[in-house]
C-alpha cells in the first residue's frame, strides 16, 4: 500500500511489519521427518495466506465505508471560490496525487488510481442514469473519491464543488477553469490526438495529463475538452442559472426532481465541456468530481425543504433503458452491485448526516 506525503511516497514494505529474510527461519534447527499431517498444515496455511492477499488487493478500493455511528458534527462542504488559494492547491495536488498510484484494477498495466473511477463508471452494472438510483449512487461514488484523496494522498480538506449558477452568463471563462487558479480551461486546436468532440488541455495543471479509459475501451489518451464543440453542446449556461434551477427544485415528487436535474444542467455541463466529459468515462476529468459535488448539493438543497418527507423519498424507475417501466420497482433496501459498493443499501445513502455520510453544504 503506497501513502502519500507532501513530499514523498513511501512504500509499506514487509520488513516495517516486523518480517525477515525467510532463511533466517531455516538456518540453526536440527532436520527432522515431515509427516503428511505436517505437510497438508503448511500447505492449508499457505492458501489461507495466498487467498487473504489477494482479497487485500480486490479490497484496495473499499476505503473506510462501513455503516458507522450516527453523524453528530458534519463538515460543511464548500464552493471552490470561496476557500483559499492554498486549499485549492492542495485539492488540485492530491487530485494530481491519485494519478501517480497504481490502479487497483487489472484492465490496463500503466492505469492509475485515478483511472479507475472513469472505469467503474462505464463498466457498472446497472444502470446508474435516467434511474432513481441516480443521485445516491453518484453520492456514493464521489464519497469513494474524497475518501481516496484523504487516505492515499494525504488530503486534509473535504470535497468542493462548482456552483455554476455563479458563471452561467459566461461559462467559459469561470474561474473554476482558469489555468491558475482551477483546473485549466478549453482544448487546444484540433488534432490527431483529438477525441470525442474535444482536443488536449494545453494550459494549466492537467496539462499532458494521460488517462486510459474512453467509453468503455481502454484507449490511452491525453484528457480533452472542446467547449460547444458537441452535438448540442452551446456552453452558454441558460439551463444552470438561477432561474432554471430555482425550476428544479421546485419540484414535489423525488423522480421529477431527478429528472428534470439530471435532464439539463447534468446533461447540459458536459455537452457544453466537450471531450471526455460527452463519454461515460467523464470521470477522467477531476473536474467531474466538483460538477457532481453540486449536483448532490441542489439535491441536499431540495431534501432539506421537507426533511420529513423527502430525507428517504425514493421512487422512480430501475431501468434507463425502458422509460416507461422497470421490471422491479426501486427499493431503499437495493443493493447496487458495483464494484465499489461493499453492500451499502440505497437507505444508508439518503442522509448526509446519518450513518455513513457526516457533511453539510
Amino acid at each position: 500500500m503506497l501513502f502519500w506525503g507532501p513530499r514523498q511516497y513511501t512504500r509499506l514494505d514487509l520488513e516495517d511489519c516486523g518480517a525477515t529474510d525467510s532463511k533466517k527461519h531455516f538456518t540453526n534447527h536440527p532436520q527432522r521427518h515431515v509427516s503428511n499431517r505436517d505437510f497438508y498444515a503448511w500447505l492449508t496455511t499457505a492458501l489461507l495466506v495466498t487467498l487473504l492477499f489477494l482479497a487485500g488487493k480486490m479490497s484496495q478500493f473499499r476505503l473506510h465505508t462501513k455503516p458507522g455511528n450516527i453523524c453528530t458534527n458534519p463538515v460543511v462542504r464548500q464552493e471552490w471560490r470561496s476557500v483559499s488559494d492554498t486549499e485549492r492547491a492542495e485539492y488540485i495536488e492530491a487530485a494530481l496525487c491519485l494519478h501517480k498510484i497504481p490502479s487497483a484494477f487489472d484492465y490496463h498495466p500503466e492505469a492509475k488510481l485515478s483511472d479507475d473511477f472513469p472505469w467503474i463508471h462505464t463498466h457498472n452494472p446497472i444502470d446508474h442514469h435516467r434511474t432513481a438510483n441516480f443521485l445516491p449512487w453518484h453520492r456514493y461514488f464521489i464519497h469513494k473519491y474524497e475518501n481516496a484523496l484523504k487516505e492515499r494522498c494525504g488530503y486534509q480538506g473535504h470535497l468542493l464543488y462548482w456552483d455554476w449558477t455563479l458563471d452561467y452568463d459566461d461559462l467559459p471563462n469561470a474561474m473554476i477553469l482558469d489555468p491558475d487558479y482551477g483546473f485549466g480551461g478549453d482544448g487546444g486546436p484540433k488534432n490527431n490526438d483529438s477525441i470525442s468532440w474535444g482536443s488536449c488541455i494545453e494550459v494549466g495543471p492537467f496539462k499532458g495529463y494521460e488517462v486510459k479509459v474512453l467509453g468503455q475501451e481502454i484507449k490511452p489518451h491525453c484528457l480533452s475538452r472542446g467547449f460547444g464543440r458537441a452535438v448540442g453542446g452551446t456552453f452558454t449556461g441558460s439551463t444552470v442559472s438561477p432561474t432554471s434551477i430555482r425550476e428544479v427544485l421546485s419540484q414535489d415528487d423525488y423522480f421529477d426532481f431527478l429528472t428534470k436535474l439530471e435532464g439539463s444542467a447534468d446533461n447540459d455541463i458536459p455537452l457544453g465541456m466537450g471531450g471526455d466529459w460527452v463519454e461515460a468515462s467523464a470521470p477522467n476529468d477531476p473536474l467531474f468530481f466538483l460538477h457532481h459535488t453540486q449536483v448532490d448539493r441542489l439535491w441536499w438543497m431540495w431534501q432539506q425543504k421537507d426533511q420529513g418527507s423527502r430525507i428517504m423519498q425514493y421512487k422512480g424507475q430501475n431501468s434507463g433503458t425502458d422509460m416507461a417501466s422497470s421490471a422491479t420497482a426501486p427499493s431503499l433496501d437495493d443493493v447496487l452491485p458495483t464494484p465499489i459498493n461493499d453492500g451499502i443499501k440505497i437507505r444508508d445513502m439518503m442522509n448526509t448526516e446519518g450513518v455513513l455520510f457526516c457533511y453539510r453544504y
